[in-house]
This record gives C-alpha cells, structure tokens and sequence, in this order.
C-alpha cells in the first residue's frame, strides 16, 4: 500500500503513488468470508509493507478496519519514524505481529540518517514489542557486502533490547539481478554467514534463521528451523502498490506477477492463476533429476524454480553460493 520511503536506498523505486485504502479495502470487500475466515479455526493476515509504511497517515485507520472485520494485521518497518505513542495507538488498533528491520549497527546508521533521535526510535521499539504480551514481533537484517561484517555488532545489538527472533534474507533478493554487482557477497562471505548463523542458534540467545534463499544443501538445518518452506503462492500473495498481484514481495519477476486488482477479481486470480505454484510437477525435470535433497523439499523453494543465475562469476547472491555448497557438501 505504500511507495514512500524516509530513507534513499537501492531497492527504493517511486514510480507509483500510495495505494488508496477505499480501493484496498474494496479488494477486501469483495472476497468471500470464508476466504477470509476458514472453516479449520484460521483467517487471513496482512502485512503492510512499503516502502515505508509508517510515512502514512492512515495507518491506525487501516489497521482498526481491518481488526472490525476480523482480519489479524501487521507492519514491516524501520521504525526509524516510529513513536511510542503512534506504537501504542497501532497496538490499540488490534496490531498482532511487527517486523523491525535493522541493517546496520548504532554508529553507522546514525551517520546517514538526516534525524539525530531516528536510531534511538529504533532501539525503543524494538525493546518495546520485545516485552509485549500477545505482540509477534522480530527483527530483519538484509545482508550484503556493505554490513556482511556488521552481523555480530547487530547481534549484540538485538539481544541488548531483547528480541527473540531474527530473520537474515540476502539483499539480492530485494535489489534483483540488476542491482550494483558491488553488493553482492563472495562465496567465502556466504559461508561465514552461514556459519555465523548456525553459531549464533547454538548460543541461543536469540533465535535466527536465515530466509527466503535457495536450498542451503548440507547447511539447511543448520540455518533454519527444518526444511525451509516457501509460503509463495501456497498461503500467501502479495499486493503491490500499483495494484498487481504478485507471489511475493521480494520478486517480481514476470512469472510471479499474475494479474491486477485494477483490471482483475483478486479471488478469480487466487484460484486460477496460482495453480502453478501448488503443482509440482515442474519438480520431476528441475529437481528430481538433479538434486538428491529432492526427497526432503519436494519443491519447497519453489519461488526460486525460475531462478537459473549462474556460478561463473566470484560475487554472488547467497542463494547462488548456497547452491554452489549443496553440490560441495
């Protein structure tokens, strides 16, 4: 629902306005209670995403409309604009889970930052959600080659305000292929990473997994809590700004972008253009032949079963390396 962003980054794109909420609120509208309600007890959740989110002001709007129609909802965020006060209101407005993204350690983002308290709303929050009962919350760490040797410094950073849960996602993942090839990790940084993490659940102060990349091979319990499934497309989809239906947030390829709320019925979509990622077949050709994890994932990476980057090169993604150390281990 939101474009704008407080901070300027690589992944940041402007192309298109916010989304008004009468025309998100019209999709949500029009889908079937029992979407929305299953009969097994579950209901659907939403995320709202940026962008920055927090830029809006509607926000506390959005979230008591969604709570009145009993819809869990949430906020991923830097909370670098983020007030106890305006928490507490998100919080009153039926706010259930929070992701609270820090990238970089106290010095190094205060050093970019145009507002000396930014940082410090950052901390507050994170303690804040870390202590609040019935509040899902956890912080989120893109990694790329600039921050790569930060990660103990953020560690210790987290773990001082209390979190419990930390996610690590590569930053390919966000910029795309076509991003500044200078952020990319080297296969030796992607391996410290992994090490880095199955060291730091072995602590267990503080739970990390590492997200949302290829099958990590003989890294994959190690760096997560089991076989790592992709949600994308089988529980959920992602709605972009601009009104197009995608699988996820973090692709958007051609194959993963199947309609728009504009010009088409989001539930007709749901049941008829998602098909592809509850298939499997596709599996038999890409996986079976080729991997002897196949056993174990049956397709569960599947947002990355168009993925073909290849491993000529020495900076690559983390899931390109990942693949790389599947075959090695």
């Amino acid at each position: 629902m939101c474009n704008n962003c407080n901070v300027t980054c690589d992944q940041d794109e402007h192309a298109h306005t916010d989304m008004p909420l009468s025309n998100f609120f019209n999709l949500i509208d029009s889908l079937p209670q029992e979407f929305i309600h299953r009969s097994d007890g579950g209901s659907m959740q939403v995320m709202i995403t940026g962008g920055e989110p927090l830029i809006r002001t509607d926000l506390e709007e959005c979230g008591r409309e969604l709570s009145r129609r009993r819809i869990g909802w949430g906020l991923a965020t830097n909370a670098l604009g983020m007030t106890r006060t305006r928490l507490e209101n998100f919080i009153r407005s039926g706010m259930t889970f929070i992701k609270i993204e820090v990238n970089t350690p106290l010095l190094t983002q205060n050093s970019i930052k145009a507002e000396e308290d930014s940082y410090e709303n950052v901390l507050s929050t994170l303690s804040y959600v870390s202590k609040e009962l019935g509040l899902e919350s956890e912080a989120t760490t893109y990694i790329s080659a600039e921050n790569v040797d930060h990660l103990s410094e953020i560690k210790d950073i987290l773990i001082a305000q209390g979190v419990k849960k930390w996610r690590l996602f590569s930053k390919l993942d966000v910029l795309g292929m076509n991003c500044d090839r200078s952020l990319l990790l080297n296969k030796k940084q992607v391996e410290e990473i992994l090490d880095f993490v199955n060291e730091v659940r072995a602590e267990n102060k503080v739970n990390v997994v590492f997200a949302c990349d290829n099958l990590m091979g003989g890294y994959e319990k190690k760096v997560h809590k089991d076989f790592f499934f992709c949600k994308a497309g089988v529980s959920m989809a992602t709605l972009f700004v601009d009104g197009v239906i995608g699988v996820c947030l973090l692709n958007r390829d051609e194959n993963c972008l199947l309609g728009n709320i504009y010009k088409d019925d989001f539930y007709e979509v749901w049941n008829n253009r998602f098909n592809s990622f509850l298939n499997k077949e596709w599996t038999e050709y890409r996986c079976e032949l080729h991997c002897s994890f196949n056993r174990y994932c049956k397709g569960k990476h599947q947002v990355n079963q168009n993925s073909d980057h290849g491993l000529g090169t020495d900076n690559i993604s983390v899931g390109e390396a990942s693949a790389a150390l599947k075959c090695a281990l």
